[in-house]
Parts: C-alpha cells; sequence; structure tokens
C-alpha cells in the first residue's frame, strides 16, 4: 500500500570515488525523488567541505518527478589518502534524513623512464619503489631487444 506522506528515495545507498594527487575526482550524480504522496521540498549536504552538491536542494511529487544532483570532488589540494564523508538529505519526509557515506581514495603514481638509447638502468627502479606508498602505480617503460 502506497505511503500517504511524502517519503525521500535516493539512487544510491553509497558513493566511492578515486583520484591522483593533484587531480580531482570524477564528478558524480545522484537522484533524489518523493517516493510517496504529495510533494517534497529538501536539502542535500555534505559533511566535507572537498564535496559539493549542484544543486543543494530540489522537490519531487513523485517517481516521474526526478532531480538529479551532481557530486563535485574539488580534491586536487588533498594529500595522499583515504577520505570519508556523508551526503545528508533531509526534508518533511516520514523517513528523513537520508545519510549516504562516500568515500575517496587519493593515490599517487610515479612514471619512470629507464634508459637512454640502448642503455637501461634498471637501479633507478628501486629507489621508486623504496618510496611507493599504498595505492601507487610504478610504471617501468623500456623496449624489446631483438
Amino acid at each position: 500500500m502506497p505511503t500517504t506522506s511524502p517519503t525521500l528515495f535516493v539512487g544510491r545507498a553509497a558513493l566511492r570515488n578515486s583520484c591522483r594527487v593533484g587531480d580531482d575526482a570524477p564528478t558524480q550524480t545522484l537522484q533524489i525523488w518523493n517516493a510517496g504522496a504529495g510533494t517534497l521540498a529538501y536539502t542535500v549536504q555534505t559533511t566535507a567541505p572537498w564535496l559539493v552538491i549542484v544543486p543543494p536542494a530540489g522537490s519531487s511529487s513523485g517517481y516521474t518527478s526526478r532531480t538529479t544532483h551532481q557530486i563535485v570532488c574539488r580534491t586536487a589540494s588533498l594529500p595522499l589518502g583515504t577520505y570519508r564523508a556523508t551526503i545528508v538529505t533531509s526534508g518533511a519526509a516520514v523517513n528523513s534524513p537520508i545519510s549516504i557515506p562516500v568515500s575517496l581514495a587519493v593515490g599517487g603514481i610515479s612514471a619512470i623512464t629507464v634508459g637512454k638509447g640502448g642503455d637501461y638502468d634498471y637501479s633507478v627502479i628501486q629507489p621508486a619503489i623504496d618510496v611507493a606508498t599504498s595505492g601507487d602505480l610504478i610504471v617501468s617503460l623500456s623496449r624489446h631487444l631483438s
């Protein structure tokens, strides 16, 4: 039996994202709508300054009246690490507020070109391995010798 009161419904239970140090993580989307009766006005807020919701509010009069929100990650200034935040959607609904956990992994990449011409000095790879941290990717470029 359908509810006779406004009921928040969000299209995702959690969000995960990742990026490299110095980059912004890709923008994601989140759909929100009223799964109950009437018209529901709501707000969307976040607990982290690097996470921005656009638009920060919406309204819905039912399933076909969804609002798509952009989840913008301004992460270029964050150092290497794992970050957590929460998106909170609230309004005059029977199930308000709804919290959506967000996880962000900021990793690093070390690219190493080995050798000049036909000479290869693989001793430069080990120092990169020694300073690598969890989430780093070390790429060694070489050529096939025939």
